[in-house]
């Protein structure tokens, strides 16, 4: 703080040093990918070390020449952090790597710093590992990785998840990098590596396969990252290449349904459409009780008509999508919605055009081929075998003649018989056409796109009603441009650390007002709140009068908060709002100007920021980061400006609850009021105020208590309020005042002394800042009206400066009162007090009898009235001072004092009279003795106060214990001390045992 107060000194700044880095993408024993063709694949940080921060500083001159010497400078200190990183990728050996995603970011491999391994047989070491740890020095062969020995991690020191576009294994050309289907099965069943340990010889032919799909543009690129069944792949593979796997022979093969000629790519694709045999009567056996041949016909209505498969879209960088087919002549034929198969998972197609090519595929067979046959033939045909071409005739039953059917199943019994399911066979079904599809520019933006700057934020603090009970929040909300997907909202409480509190991930409806809004009563009916939306291109609909009044359109204006019943549209995000509800949540009415900051409080769009009563006064200082509609495209903290706010702790000056379930009961033969306790976040610092008189403002001050309880001080009209002392001078509470209506109460009977100080003529002692004016105490002049030179000119000479914003009264010694003895005390203080305009003048108002607050009771939140008590023992030293409380004090002496303070300058706290008094409870004391015949005295074991005998002497009550007939008791000599008692019979004194009490005070 030198530097403030004169001596120059230097400052300097130094952001926490990040001890390690943050990994999000390393897993224990993940499987090496085994990846095919060209595809993106997630990396795996596999090794790290040599984590390290890099400190950057800088130093600005604050200049010099100023008071009490040099200015200093101040030096910032950030860092920056790298790390040593091996990620690995594949089964190696990969032909190169394309694109890289840092998180949604799109790199290359130099702009990132990273060397590729390519996974070779003969791969040699990381050079910057075998230089530094040589002893974690590893080649990893046939496994191909990235890796850097200082790769940024910028200020963040995380390491950003991680996905590569590899060349891998099996391209089928250089402009071709996807693989072919028929290079994939061998490769995968049977490399002596990573093979499932499937022998070469028992594969059979697959050029028929291989010729299918590269005639027909079939390619793939999978990426098998995860353990699972093999034929769970092959299947896979098989649909995508419109094939069937047959086991036949010992061999396994692999046979496409497509049944036309297909050229492309330089190979051309013949078919094998030649029926094997023409069966008919003769061929078939005949068990003596089904048809030769069973046919099971679908029904077309059952029948897929449209078939979706899901892909990895290259062009989408690698995105899943849809490709949808359908055929449309057969949905409108059925005359009902589309009836679609369940999505065909097929990640392993990269390629739109494969993935719509096959989607068709799929999409014919499943619409077109709906019958199946059921045969059995003699050994003599055992030949035959799935995907061979037969023709059925048949003379009974169907009456087939020369059908092709394509044989699925083949089942031999032990007797060489074939058991033979077939399927319609019709030539085209199993072939394609080449429709073109447009690449979807629409899927390709740009995720690294610059949000823009965030519109001026909206920053208020809610009312604890919105905070549904959490009490202190400061509410925050913006908006941006058509890129702006929301914010990351740091905060600062001293403007150099920042931390991160929360995201903004809805966009707020924001904008200004494009009319000045005059104050007005509410509800406003006859001004229009005019607003311009444009930059948040936010919309408003109206409400009914009942959302209105129940805040459910509630909207902030430039501080204050309103509601509206209509909105009416004017121009594209502008309207004109009407029947407005003025200052809810106990808001400041005020005058708007156009352009003023306008927002719609829906709540979700909102970061709440909680804080506690210790950060009213100081300074928020919020940096909100924006990043774009994808989630990417951050801002950085040093590229953002602060935004200030200063917190006022609004949710203090809410309302309190209404103190709820008034009861009365008698307790010791005394009246008292009790209530149930209110819940609020500002407990335990909440208390409850109690007046006595015909209404809440104009009643006398009774007191304050934490209890829910309170005894009563004779018949009339009580008020109770629960009150919190805001800030140490503003009154809060309760928004409506519970009313208790007491009738028989009984009244203290003991009041050893009672003062009325106004009656009295005030004469105690006056505090600093305390004056008495027309008899009343008040809080007097800030300032010294001495020092004025011009002081006879000066018409403000009470209050000279504005007003004092605390002073005293304090009870003159002559009203210190004395019970005589130490004993619980009821003790009363009660008082009248407002709060007074000091340029308030009653006769400059041209209707003051229109006046509702004549006296001035709306400004009584600003100022408080704190009763004080001290209390002494029997040695007579006092206690320190301490707030009173209505209720039962235990001691001797007995004095008190008045605290006034206002929160307002120009609000003075007037004290009208003040009423202080000790009700000592009654004392009762009992003596057993002997009384001589010729008379006892009797001392009491202390003196009484007073009594309601005669003088005000204790009452004296005897009884004779032994009594005789024809005894009499005399009790004379009473005093506050003692008495004396004799007994007679017959008017001659006589022993006797009595018992004695005296009742007193």
């Amino acid at each position: 703080m030198g530097g403030l107060f004169g001596g120059g000194q230097d400052v300097s700044i130094s952001a926490p040093v990040v001890s390690s880095v943050r990994i999000q993408t390393s897993a224990f024993g993940r499987c090496i990918p085994l990846v095919y063709g060209w595809t993106r694949i997630a990396g795996n940080l596999g090794w790290y070390n040599d984590f390290t921060a890099i400190p950057h500083t800088t130093t600005q001159d604050n200049g010099g020449g100023g008071k009490g010497g040099g200015g200093g400078s101040t030096s910032q200190t950030d860092y920056t952090y790298t790390a040593a990183a091996i990620m690995f990728l594949c089964e190696g050996e990969i032909g190169g790597i394309d694109r890289v995603w840092a998180d949604k970011s799109q790199y290359t491999i130099a702009s990132l710093g990273l060397s590729v391994f390519p996974g070779s047989i003969t791969q040699t070491p990381f050079s910057y590992v075998q230089t530094t740890h040589p002893d974690q020095a590893r080649g990893y062969r046939r496994v191909s990785y990235v890796a850097s020995g200082t790769y940024d991690l910028g200020s963040s020191a995380q390491m950003p998840n991680h996905t590569f576009e590899v060349q891998a294994l099996l391209p089928f050309s250089s402009e071709i990098l996807d693989a072919n289907i028929a290079d994939i099965i061998p490769d995968y069943l049977c490399h002596p590596v990573h093979g499932v340990g499937f022998s070469a010889d028992y594969i059979g032919n697959l050029t028929q396969l291989s010729n299918y799909c590269v005639a027909s543009g079939i390619f793939v690129s999978p990426a098998y990252i995860e353990q699972q069944q093999a034929s769970e792949h092959l299947t896979r593979l098989a649909k995508i290449a419109n094939s069937a796997l047959v086991y036949s022979e010992g061999l396994l093969k692999v046979i496409p349904y497509g049944d036309e000629e297909v050229t492309g790519n330089g190979v051309t694709y013949t078919p094998d459409t030649t029926p094997k045999f023409e069966l008919s009567d003769d061929d078939f056996l005949d068990d003596g009780e089904n048809d030769p041949v069973v046919v099971a016909r679908g029904n077309p209505a059952d029948a897929f008509n449209q078939v979706q498969v899901k892909f990895y879209n290259r062009d989408n960088q690698y995105n899943e999508d849809v490709a949808d087919a359908k055929d449309q002549a057969a949905i409108e034929l059925s005359n009902s919605a589309p009836r679609t198969m369940p999505p065909v998972e097929l990640h392993e197609i990269c390629d739109q055009d494969v993935a719509y090519a096959v989607a068709q595929l799929i999409l014919q067979r499943a619409l077109y081929i709906r019958n199946t046959y059921r045969f059995k033939l003699g050994w003599r045909y055992a030949g035959l075998e799935p995907m061979d071409i037969v023709t059925l005739t048949e003379g009974s039953g169907d009456g087939l003649d020369r059908v092709p059917v394509r044989i699925t199943v083949v089942e031999e019994d032990e007797d060489g018989n074939m058991s033979i399911e077939a399927e319609d066979y019709l030539g085209g079904v199993s072939s394609h056409v080449a429709y073109p599809s447009q690449t979807p520019g629409g899927y390709t933006p740009n995720y690294n796109a610059s949000p823009g700057n965030g519109n001026a934020p909206i920053i208020f603090e809610a009312p604890d009603v919105l905070t549904a009970g959490a009490g202190l929040e400061v509410w925050i909300g913006a908006s941006g441009g058509p890129l702006w997907g929301g914010a990351d909202v740091w905060a600062s409480t001293d403007g150099d650390s920042y931390k991160w509190i929360g995201r903004l991930s809805n966009p707020v409806r924001q904008g200004i007002l494009t009319a000045d809004l005059p104050s007005a009563a509410d509800p406003d009916t006859s001004n229009t709140l005019s607003v311009d939306l444009s930059i948040s291109r936010g919309t408003m609909t109206g409400g009914t009068k009942s959302d209105a009044d129940s805040f459910n359109t509630l909207c902030f204006v430039d501080g204050e908060l309103v509601s509206y019943q209509t909105a009416t549209l004017t121009s594209a995000n502008k309207y004109d709002l009407g029947y407005l509800r003025r200052g809810a949540y106990n808001s400041t009415i005020g005058h708007h100007q156009a352009g003023a900051q306008f927002a719609r409080v829906d709540s979700p769009a909102f970061l709440r920021f909680p804080f506690t009563v210790d950060r009213i006064g100081t300074n928020l200082s919020l940096k909100l980061l924006s990043f774009n509609v994808y989630g990417s495209g951050h801002q950085e903290l040093q590229d953002v400006q602060p935004v200030t706010y200063k917190i006022s702790g609004y949710a203090l000056q809410s309302p309190l609850p209404d103190v709820q379930n008034p009861v009365t009961r008698y307790v010791a033969g005394l009246m008292e009021i009790n209530w149930d306790a209110v819940s609020d976040f500002r407990q335990p610092n909440v208390d409850y105020e109690i007046r006595k008189g015909d209404t809440w403002d104009s009643a006398k001050v009774l007191g304050r208590t934490s209890q829910t309880s309170f005894t009563a001080v004779g018949n009339g009209n009580y008020w109770i309020a629960a009150h919190y002392l805001f800030s140490g001078s503003l009154n809060v509470y309760s928004l409506n005042p519970v009313e208790v209506i007491i009738t028989g109460a009984a009244l203290e009977s003991n009041v050893i002394a009672s003062f009325d100080e106004a009656g009295l003529g005030w004469g105690g002692a006056l505090g600093a800042n305390t004056i008495i004016n027309g008899g009343e105490v008040m809080l007097g002049a800030a300032g010294n009206i001495l020092t004025d030179p011009d002081f006879l000119n000066n018409l403000n000479v009470l209050w000279y400066g504005g007003v004092a914003a605390s002073g005293s009264y304090t009870l003159p010694a002559g009203h210190v009162v004395d019970v005589g003895r130490v004993a619980p005390c009821m003790v009363a203080i009660s008082y009248t007090a407002r709060g007074q305009s000091i340029l308030d003048n009653v006769l400059n108002a041209n209707d003051f009898l229109g006046i509702t607050d004549l006296f001035g009771s709306a400004l009584a939140a600003k100022i408080n009235v704190q009763p004080q008590i001290s209390t002494a023992g029997n040695d007579g030293i006092f206690s320190a001072w301490q707030n009173f409380l209505p209720g039962t004090y235990n001691a001797r002496y007995f004095k008190a004092r008045v605290l006034l303070t206002t929160s307002d300058g120009q609000v003075t706290a007037v004290l009208s009279d003040l009423v202080f008094s000790v009700d000592v409870p009654d004392r009762l004391d009992s003596y057993s003795i002997t009384v001589a015949s010729v008379g006892q005295s009797v001392t009491f074991s202390a003196p009484f106060n007073g009594g309601p005998g005669a003088g005000g002497n204790p009452a004296i009550q005897v009884t004779i214990l032994n009594a005789v007939a024809g005894d009499d008791v005399v009790v004379s000599g009473v005093s506050k001390t003692g008495c004396n008692v004799q007994i007679l019979n017959g008017g001659v004194g006589v022993v006797r045992a009595i018992n004695l009490q005296a009742q007193g005070y």
